[in-house]
């Protein structure tokens, strides 16, 4: 089981990251202040990539934005973000890409 921190992402997505992580036997947490995580999901629409970042140093981030947004899944990647996908990719396949990512 691995702990997934998520940062930024609006409570109506939220409930379908929980319920496609939580079946997959990974620990979800919103707010920080909880374990420390194996992996960080962000919405590089709603936070700063660099801040992401510096939050959370040492540990990988999948972010994810709107396809019709390519600047901002650019900063995220610039700012070194594990791996950065389209809301849509993330919603098909976020048990594989968390997997990935968490080793």
């Amino acid at each position: 089981m691995s702990v997934v921190q998520l940062a930024g992402v609006d409570l109506f997505f939220r409930g379908k990251i929980d319920a496609m992580l939580l079946a997959s036997g990974h620990q979800v947490i919103a707010k920080p202040g909880g374990p420390p995580p194996d992996l960080v999901i962000a919405d590089v629409n709603r936070t700063d990539p660099a801040d992401v970042i510096a939050r959370f140093p040492g540990v990988p981030v999948l972010g994810f934005g709107q396809h019709t947004d390519p600047g901002a899944l650019r900063a995220a990647r610039q700012a070194g973000f594990a791996k950065v996908v389209a809301r849509s990719v993330l919603s098909e396949r976020l048990p594989e890409l968390v997997s990935e990512l968490v080793r």
